[in-house]
């Protein structure tokens, strides 16, 4: 080649050289032929200029480091010179640069490369590790971030959520129930990703395409979307930042799991081409499918925890899959995983993070995927462990438990010589007994009678009972045989039998199950702060819980239809079996808005609170409430006897006209508690005396963001308990009366005692309103129900959170603890849209989940009602479950039943005793006017009673057995039809 040529290519060279980042860069050169036209030829060089120039360019070159942009230079210089072609010359360069010349360099690879370099944090990281080739060896954070914004491709989400989506419904239906869950979250945090990374357009093009698939199930949720339209939208966000924040947790089967992970890391299985559409099939193995894929298994491995069960795919149920599902506050959280050449891992397998890859499926981290192991319950084992005391039992101190039973032991003497008078009496009147009837036998009809005079006509009651046990409930008259039977005399069905001695010869008293309670139960230590010195009401309430006890109505919702001795059981004698229930209607509540009701635990009186913010009750006996007088005289209040003297007299008009001092029932029988500034949410009646004497204190919560403390005896507020930073939505008392709880829109539940002005405890852990709450009946734990879809266990002294449980798809609107300290109902409100925080079921249901609490684990979930459940109460004993709803219905559910779906092999008999047939559904099985079929209900749905136009906001079962219900009557468009059962 000529001369002069060769400075020219030289400076070339250098110039390439001088313009790379690093030795990887090198530039391909090609020699400038000469022209070999006299008239264009250059004029001459001499060689020691031209040899001058060379030197120095391979000098700058070794100087900066540009190895391989030395080795090629000289590699075409020597082929140059030897008298090669400059495309043999070419060659040669490529061939002496190496391999890395003769590929194309990915994704990954250029935005790495391209990406500015972080210098400060390599150092600050490696302590100044040295930058190698391709960039530095161990690059910053901010360099990782430029990085991973070059290589964004903004349709690489919506392809990889569309290949997904026909994937799952391309599958076969027995893997449908598993697939649909995984869809939301990849929908969410593909949606919330391109919002956050500033693509708003593509964002908007995703919630359009793909949006309406999801609709359905979470309409809810898709509406919130929506308005996250911003990067700083998701910043004051508590839901977004909850799906940020949280790992959304899954359930599959190993062979669902399996077939998703070979599809999403290689696009291939036995199903890869399932659901072909576009994005899938024949292109998968094309880049952007590729990056599609790995966009969606990035998601899941920073985003989702799937749990893999063993299990086959047909033998997991809804219920199973649905609990300890979506996001359940417990678990690992969110962590960034390393990306590979298309923005997610290397051919699936996750870089190394601080958590590492899982054993079994390296493609994922270890905190993406378990085997077998669930969150919710590592998380209650970690808390509190497997064992509770959850004995019912209220610890009593040893001397008011031996007072205790001194007392009932003299009623149960006393009772047992007045049946012995009675029957001697009976003797010597009444006409001999019929054939077959026995000596000391009763019949079923003379039992209630004798009942009935013992609580009217008997006029033999010691002056001690009649002082201190003076009984006030209405389940005497509510159903006959809540007598005791006398010695050798069967029970009947609704009775409960008379306690015999216990093996030690002391009387049994009544109460016995919880004796042989295989629970943990609590001692007195145990309990909060409790009073020094009991009182004679402490006395009174626990007497009269033992009273109840044996005279409770026996509630057996599996009683058989045909007994052991061959006779057949009766629906009628079934119906017998199940609860009674007496409801009372608000009429003309019209503006005021009723809000809430409540019974107290006498059945004497009966409280409703208003959005007109005020409170009023009832007295149930008809007996007057009288205030008291505006100019009282304080220091003669010395009792309650003094008390009454002081109350306002109110003069009743007799029929002949004229005027007699005393107090009218008509007009003081309710009366109304004005002091709230906001509407009236929940109440609660003082226990103190239990079912042995009236209530002495109300308490009330309001939007007002205070709980105020209203006197039965002065009707009037006398405390007002400030905390919450918002709505006080329930509050209740605990089982001793001395504390009370409170759930507020501050996300919190709080603890406090009628003597202080000031919370004792604060609960928080929810991440949304708390709404309901419900004591244990020892009083050591708290039971919460959440907007978050979650409900939680705390342990009531340390104000920590035992138990946490998950499953439902909706907010749950009300909690209850049975009366054996076992069980834990909560009810969905069925108004949540499905917002996503439930996984597997984004049915927007009103159900009913009942939970083991020392487990923590989901018994049976049941359903049947179709609006909102306001409220729940188990029976005494513990196995029926009474809820009351918006759809006008009162349900009664078998605890210990086998729940799901009915059988179609349940007889018209059974339809009656469920009081479904005869309870308001047509002859075809539909209930009028609302095109429900009674089959709509789980099979532990064992009666339902229905009004035509009352929802029924409260239910309570009293000690013995009888159940009360209340809600407003609803002059709608069937204003000419009463509202009674």
């Amino acid at each position: 080649m000529a001369g002069p040529d060769k400075p020219d290519k030289a400076g070339s060279a250098a110039a390439e050289g001088s313009s790379s980042k690093d030795s990887s860069n090198a530039q391909r050169f090609t020699p400038v032929q000469s022209s070999s036209t006299e008239d264009n030829a250059a004029p001459p060089t001499s060689t020691s200029s031209s040899s001058l120039t060379t030197s120095v360019v391979i000098e700058y070159l070794r100087t900066r480091g540009f190895e391989r942009s030395e080795q090629v230079l000289k590699a075409e210089l020597e082929a140059l010179a030897a008298g090669k072609s400059p495309e043999e010359a070419q060659a040669a360069g490529v061939a002496a640069g190496g391999t890395p010349y003769a590929r194309t360099l990915s994704m990954g690879e250029l935005a790495s490369k391209s990406a500015p370099r972080d210098l400060a944090g390599a150092a600050a990281g490696e302590k100044g590790q040295a930058s190698g080739a391709g960039g530095a060896a161990n690059p910053g954070p901010l360099e990782v971030l430029a990085a991973d914004a070059l290589k964004i491709d903004r349709t690489d989400r919506t392809r990889g959520f569309g290949m997904v989506r026909n994937w799952c419904q391309g599958g076969l239906d027995v893997y449908q129930a598993e697939l649909r869950p995984l869809l939301l979250p990849l929908f969410v945090h593909s949606y919330l990703d391109l919002v956050e990374m500033g693509l708003d357009a593509a964002a908007a093009s995703l919630l359009a395409l793909h949006g309406d698939s999801l609709l359905p199930l979470h309409p809810g949720l898709l509406a919130h979307l929506r308005s996250v339209t911003r990067r700083v939208h998701m910043g004051a966000d508590e839901l977004v930042q909850r799906f940020r924040a949280e790992r959304y947790v899954l359930k599959m089967s190993q062979t669902v799991f399996g077939l998703l992970l070979g599809w999403l890391t290689d696009g291939t299985g036995p199903v890869a081409s399932a659901g072909a559409g576009e994005g899938v099939g024949g292109n998968e193995a094309e880049p952007p499918a590729t990056r599609g894929r790995l966009a969606m298994l990035r998601i899941i491995n920073e985003r989702c925890r799937i749990q893999v069960l063993r299990a086959k795919p047909y033998e997991l149920t809804p219920e199973m899959l649905e609990e300890g599902t979506g996001l359940t506050s417990a678990g690992p959280s969110y962590s960034a995983v390393g990306t590979g050449p298309a923005g997610g891992s290397k051919r699936g397998a996750a870089s190394t993070s601080s958590t590492g890859a899982s054993r079994d499926y390296p493609a994922l981290q270890s905190a993406a995927v378990s085997q077998g192991g669930d969150a919710i319950a590592e998380f209650n084992a970690k808390n509190a462990g497997p064992q509770l005391k959850l004995g019912p039992k209220f610890p009593l101190s040893e001397r008011l438990a031996d007072e205790v039973q001194r007392e009932a032991t003299e009623e149960v003497r006393d009772e047992e010589e007045e049946r012995k008078q009675r029957e001697k009496k009976e003797r010597g009147t009444s006409p001999p007994a019929e054939k077959g009837q026995k000596d000391g036998e009763q019949m079923d009809g003379v039992e209630t009678s004798t009942a009935d005079k013992q609580g009217e006509n008997d006029t033999s009651e010691s002056p001690r009972k009649r002082s201190k046990s003076k009984e006030a409930t209405p389940a005497r008259a509510s159903r006959a045989g809540t007598g005791t039977p006398a010695p050798g005399a069967k029970a009947s069905g609704s009775v409960a039998p008379q306690s015999g001695k216990d093996k030690g010869g002391a009387t049994n008293l009544g109460g016995d199950e919880d004796d042989r309670s295989d629970l943990i139960q609590p001692t007195v230590a145990d309990l909060p702060p409790q009073a020094p010195l009991f009182r004679s009401v402490d006395i009174m309430r626990e007497v009269a819980k033992l009273r109840d006890a044996r005279k409770s109505l026996r509630i057996d919702p599996s009683l058989p239809a045909s007994s052991s001795s061959g006779s057949t059981t009766t629906p009628w004698m079934r119906r017998a079996a199940l609860p009674s229930i007496c409801a009372y209607t608000y009429h003309d509540v019209g503006d005021a808005g009723l809000t809430c009701s409540t019974f107290s635990e006498d059945t004497t009186l009966m409280a409703a609170g208003f959005e007109e913010s005020y409170v009023q009750i009832w007295s149930l006996k008809g007996e007057p409430l009288a205030g008291l007088r505006g100019d009282v005289h304080l220091p003669d209040v010395r009792d309650r006897t003094s008390l009454e003297r002081q109350r306002v007299k109110v003069k009743r008009q007799r029929p002949n006209g004229q005027e007699d001092e005393g107090e009218d029932p008509a007009y003081l029988s309710t009366r109304k508690l004005i002091g709230h500034s906001g509407p009236v949410y929940s109440l609660s009646f003082d226990n103190v005396g239990g079912t042995a004497s009236a209530p002495r204190t109300l308490l009330s919560s309001s939007a007002d963001s205070t709980v105020r403390l209203w006197s039965m005896d002065t009707l009037s507020a006398l405390v007002s308990y400030r905390g919450h930073q918002g709505p006080v939505w329930n509050v209740e008392y605990s089982p001793s009366s001395i504390y009370f709880a409170t759930a507020g829109a501050d996300r919190t539940a709080r603890l406090w005692s009628t003597e202080r002005a000031h919370a004792l405890r604060m609960y928080a852990g929810h991440l949304s309103d708390v709404d309901c709450l419900s004591f244990h009946p020892n009083s050591l734990y708290l039971a919460t129900g959440s907007s978050d879809r979650t409900a939680r266990l705390w342990d009531v002294q340390r104000g920590a959170c035992v138990r946490l449980f998950v499953g439902h798809s909706s907010p749950v609107g009300c909690v209850k603890v049975s009366p054996d300290g076992r069980y834990l109902a909560t009810a969905g409100s069925g108004n949540g849209g499905g917002s996503g925080l439930g996984a597997a079921s984004g049915e927007d249901e009103a159900s009913i989940s009942l939970w083991d609490l020392g487990s923590g684990r989901r018994i049976k979930k049941m359903w049947g009602h179709q609006g909102r459940i306001n409220s729940l109460d188990f029976t005494a004993t513990g196995n029926v479950l009474i809820s009351a709803a918006d759809d006008c219905t009162v349900r009664c559910w078998d605890v210990r039943g086998t729940g799901g779906a009915k059988g179609a092999s349940a007889s018209p008999e059974d339809g009656d005793v469920a009081g479904i047939s005869n309870g308001g559904a047509g002859g075809n099985g539909v209930i009028p006017g609302s095109g429900v079929r009674v089959e709509d209900a789980s099979a532990d749905c064992v009666a339902t009673f229905r009004t035509k136009r009352t929802p029924m906001v409260d239910v309570r079962v009293t000690p013995r057995n009888l159940c009360l219900v209340a809600g407003a009557y609803d002059a709608g468009p069937l204003s000419g039809m009463d509202g009674e059962m």
